[in-house]
């Protein structure tokens, strides 16, 4: 028998990548803790800074200091959001992974019918949520944006 903890599994990763977000980084934690407390599972945040040009990798690594569920990742210049989410899911511990823009335009309620999509069949490789299926609705966003999203999807 040995001396040292256990270290528990982590079950789910929550990947948010960040770009210039500083006004939304307090808030997109919260409203993850928030939801999470429906979780009975471990689980980890990972922020993605992607080259910010304002504070947000402060203020993330000031909240990683006091959340020891929170890590975060930086580089200094820009990639994308494709290769945040690589860098993401690169760096994850969880069984499972979900992600969510950083900015809230997906409630993180989300994130558990996502996981309970994945657990509930082992057949599922990937979840996507789209409030273009059916089912979805768009709420507060510009027809512009909605437009250009539909001709998108249709490409």
């Amino acid at each position: 028998m040995t001396d040292s903890p256990i270290i528990s599994e982590i079950e789910l990763s929550i990947i948010a990548p960040m770009f210039n977000e500083e006004d939304n980084v307090e808030l997109l934690l919260s409203t993850i803790k928030d939801t999470m407390r429906l979780f009975s599972g471990n689980w980890e945040i990972l922020f993605i800074n992607d080259g910010s040009e304002d504070n947000t990798f402060e203020i993330a690594k000031k909240l990683e200091k006091q959340y020891e569920t929170l890590s975060v990742i930086s580089y200094k210049t820009n990639r994308g959001r494709g290769y945040a989410l690589r860098k993401g899911f690169d760096n994850a511990n969880g069984r499972y992974i979900v992600s969510i823009d950083s900015d809230l335009s997906y409630h993180p309620d989300h994130i558990l019918l996502m996981y309970s999509e994945m657990k509930s069949d082992n057949s599922l490789d990937v979840v996507i949520g789209s409030p273009l299926l059916a089912g979805g609705k768009i709420i507060g966003v510009p027809i512009f944006r909605v437009l250009i999203a539909k001709i998108s999807n249709g490409i």
